[in-house]
Parts: structure tokens; C-alpha cells; sequence
């Protein structure tokens, strides 16, 4: 049964599978572009990058792809 925030988000984010899509496609996405970190070799890590931070990392790793699971 839908209720009344299934009925929204689906006029709002319509999906043949169901699920939210990105309301900002790539190369229109708030920030993209933008360095938000460092890597040990001085490369940059831009937003929407989607490697995870890892060691030796600097800046603001916090807001790097972050996955759920197990380790690779």
C-alpha cells in the first residue's frame, strides 16, 4: 500500500525500478569539480570521486565515497 511519501517521492523521482534517482545529473551536481582532498602522491580528490579515502589521505576525507560491506 503507498502512502503519502511513497505517492510524493515517486511523482517527484520517477523510476522504472522503484528507487529515488539523482535529481542532478554528472557535470550539474552542487560542488562537482571541486578538490575535497589530497592523495599521498599531491593528487587531488575531487567530489563524486568513487574511491573510498584510505591512509595517508588529507582533508576532507569524511566526504569521500564511503561503501558499506566487507574489506577488499
Amino acid at each position: 500500500m503507498a502512502g503519502p511519501l511513497h505517492i510524493a517521492l515517486c511523482e517527484t523521482a520517477p523510476s522504472p525500478y522503484g528507487m529515488l534517482q539523482d535529481a542532478h545529473p554528472p557535470g550539474k551536481r552542487p560542488g562537482e569539480g571541486e578538490s575535497i582532498a589530497t592523495r599521498p602522491d599531491g593528487s587531488k580528490v575531487l567530489r563524486y570521486d568513487y574511491r573510498s579515502p584510505y591512509r595517508g589521505m588529507e582533508g576532507a576525507v569524511t566526504e569521500c565515497a564511503m561503501y558499506a560491506g566487507a574489506e577488499r
